[in-house]
């Protein structure tokens, strides 16, 4: 049993993430206050990592290209997987790619993506049902 620093609750080591730097390995805070402080400070948390991203464009770029060459295929899988995530669950960005390949328009109202990805998931489902 452990103590939240945050809500003063004893809990089991369950309720608590995992940190190695503390004594017993668990975070000071239960993961429900965690959870908690994160969304409270979503908004917060956003902005300071855009100003950092901003203002440290050169070290973030040569992390990230550091990062990409000590990880290369793992970055390519997740790239991939997350490209065809995107196919097939018609995220947002893919239909507004398809849309700028067939118009060369960048900005769409949203009743047209909706409109679109109808149209996708029609043509989808009527192929499948050919090919049965």
């Amino acid at each position: 049993m452990k103590a939240c620093s945050k809500c003063g609750e004893t809990k089991e080591y369950s309720e608590f993430g995992k940190n190695s730097w503390t004594k017993d390995n668990f975070e000071y805070q239960c993961k429900v206050c965690k959870k908690t402080y994160y969304d409270s400070n979503k908004g917060k948390r956003a902005s300071y990592a855009k100003k950092y991203k901003d203002n440290n464009k050169e070290a973030v770029a040569k992390h990230a290209r550091e990062y990409y060459q000590t990880n290369k295929e793992s970055c390519l899988i997740h790239r991939r997987n997350w490209q065809r995530r995107s196919r097939n669950e018609l995220f947002d960005g893919y239909v507004k790619r398809v849309l700028f390949q067939q118009y060369g328009i960048k900005n769409f109202p949203i009743e047209l993506i909706e409109l679109k990805r109808a149209e996708i998931t029609a043509k989808r489902e009527l192929k499948r049902l050919k090919n049965i």
